[in-house]
């Protein structure tokens, strides 16, 4: 289906019982639990819905997740604002969570966001110049006119202004005066989710239901997770956001949303946005060990556009897609006249391989695969076609959200 905007609306399951949820960690006036793992998705003119077959579970909202891959070594990102540098070194194999903590703790904010249909908590992670970067589920309840107070480690808080917030990434920046904090908050150092392997030791940072100073600890459980995380509080014509997510089982529950995963060198790795809930149950039901993070090497590239513009983009290709009987590639169900997938001669009832040379299963790896780049790009697509091979050059459109 189609929202009015062109976004679609996902379709109805396949069949079969939901497992759980897949939820925002924020902490709302509304429980936020989401049902994932659709049979239909829609690429085009607006968010990109798709199928989530593997999940079978609804994620709830403390957050969200994804990976990118980037450079070795200590660096910024080139063109961008230089106080976003990465630590891009090796992290420790090994964790101390005791010594990492005050660090942690002191580059995590607690975030109460308040507007006239209820209030929300969640986490922030502090960066240099007065920024604070967040979900931007945790303060989308604050839009057109409400309050964001944001509180630093030794219980001093502030307000703070927005930035620029984009949904299809769920993210927003925040600007603060961190003075009015006090010493006991500094900016965190950034690294990077490349090179980060299953096992590796990671720490998650936060106000879970309101407690500030939280910390957990835990391992990756697995990285490049393919999520659709959809905020209920949302209206229709929203985009959605899709994430290759890191996925661990740090504790994570509503009100960590926003704040940072960390790995053993004490770096920040992801940014805490979503969690696994059993099927049926509320998002405040907690941590299953079933937690998710968007990777900090795609977060800073939007970070830099909001900082620049309050806005940002996202890739757009222009199709309906659908999961196929044999669980190989993607196949398009109906093609925008006029969009990119069309104007590269796709055709509905093509079925789509690979994206940029990684291969995809089913819509949500398909429009993650497209959210990893920018509108302007354009990607080889391999597809199948009556039986032939062939392949496309997709120049991808954009559209703002």
């Amino acid at each position: 289906m189609t929202a009015p905007d062109g976004d679609s609306d996902a379709a109805a399951p396949r069949g079969g019982t939901r497992a759980g949820t897949l939820a925002l960690a924020a902490v709302t006036a509304v429980v936020v639990a989401v049902p994932a793992g659709y049979a239909g998705a829609h690429l085009g003119a607006g968010a990109a819905e798709a199928p989530s077959p593997s999940a079978r579970a609804t994620l709830s909202v403390p957050g969200k997740a994804s990976t990118v891959p980037g450079p070795t070594g200590s660096s910024s990102i080139a063109g961008t604002d230089p106080t976003l540098a990465q630590d891009t070194a090796p992290g420790p194999a090994t964790l101390d969570a005791a010594a990492l903590a005050p660090d942690a703790l002191h580059s995590t904010v607690a975030i109460r966001a308040t507007g006239s249909s209820g209030e929300g908590t969640g986490s922030g992670i502090v960066l240099a110049g007065g920024r604070v970067v967040t979900n931007n589920h945790v303060i989308a309840v604050a839009a057109r006119g409400g309050r964001i107070e944001v509180t630093g480690a030794d219980g001093r808080h502030t307000t703070a202004t927005v930035i620029g917030t984009t949904r299809a990434y769920d993210l927003a920046l925040l600007a603060v005066d961190l003075s009015a904090l006090g010493d006991a908050v500094t900016p965190a150092r950034l690294g990077t989710a490349t090179g980060l392997t299953v096992g590796r030791p990671v720490i998650a940072v936060g106000a879970p239901y309101g407690l500030q100073g939280t910390v957990t600890a835990g391992i990756v459980s697995a990285i490049g997770r393919p999520m659709q995380v959809a905020d209920p509080t949302a209206g229709t014509d929203a985009p959605t956001a899709y994430i290759d997510a890191i996925q661990t089982d740090a504790p994570i529950n509503p009100g960590n949303s926003g704040g940072p995963l960390l790995d053993a060198g004490g770096r920040v790795v992801g940014i805490n946005s979503a969690i696994l809930t059993a099927d049926g149950a509320p998002a405040r039901s907690g941590s299953v060990g079933l937690g998710f993070a968007i990777p900090v090497d795609e977060a800073v590239p939007i970070i830099t556009a909001l900082a620049a513009d309050g806005k940002v983009s996202y890739p757009v290709l222009g199709a309906a897609a659908e999961a196929t009987a044999d669980g190989v590639g993607v196949r398009l169900s109906s093609v925008d006249a006029g969009g990119p997938a069309a104007a590269a001669g796709l055709r509905a009832g093509d079925v789509v391989t690979t994206f940029g040379g990684v291969q995809v299963g089913d819509g949500t790896a398909l429009i993650v695969q497209v959210r990893r780049h920018r509108p302007g790009d354009t990607m080889a697509v391999d597809y199948r076609r009556d039986g032939s091979a062939g392949q496309a050059l997709v120049t991808l459109s954009g559209r703002v959200g």
